[in-house]
């Protein structure tokens, strides 16, 4: 057992020996998320030799924000209606088209800007309570 610790750096270095005049390591292969192939070491450089080219990272042509389809946007931005957002057009809303229950108004809301008809607090007909809003 103790020729086996004698005898240590001299197989290490043996081996170092052995990769510096060619000998290839092990296979290994680096892939992305989406399967590309990134880097190769099968019928790539001879092992510690170095080479001079562009690196290859984990990029791709894929969005961050995950897939999109046509018509979603990935992102604070929106395509349509937006409830309580400054619109031109409709906001999207609990619009009632009767009897409302509760202190609700006829018309625009105050505060609100937009270019269009505002589909929110507003009433069409009879409003259920609003006789005491005028007492």
């Amino acid at each position: 057992m103790e020729k086996d610790f004698q005898s240590a750096p001299k197989r290490f270095w043996q081996t170092i020996r052995r990769f510096r005049r060619g000998k290839r390591g092990s296979s290994q292969a680096v892939y992305s998320k989406g399967g590309t192939l990134l880097t190769s070491t099968e019928e790539g450089p001879v092992a510690g030799a170095t080479t001079q080219g562009p690196v290859a990272g984990p990029t791709t042509k894929e969005p961050v924000a995950g897939p999109t389809t046509q018509g979603q946007v990935a992102g604070p931005t929106t395509q349509g209606p937006v409830a309580g957002a400054t619109t031109q057009g409709q906001v999207a809303g609990p619009t009632t088209q009767g009897p409302v229950a509760g202190p609700t108004t006829q018309g625009p809301v105050a505060g609100a800007t937009t270019q269009g008809q505002v589909a929110g607090p507003t009433t069409q007909g009879p409003v259920a309570g609003a006789d005491n809003l005028m007492n």
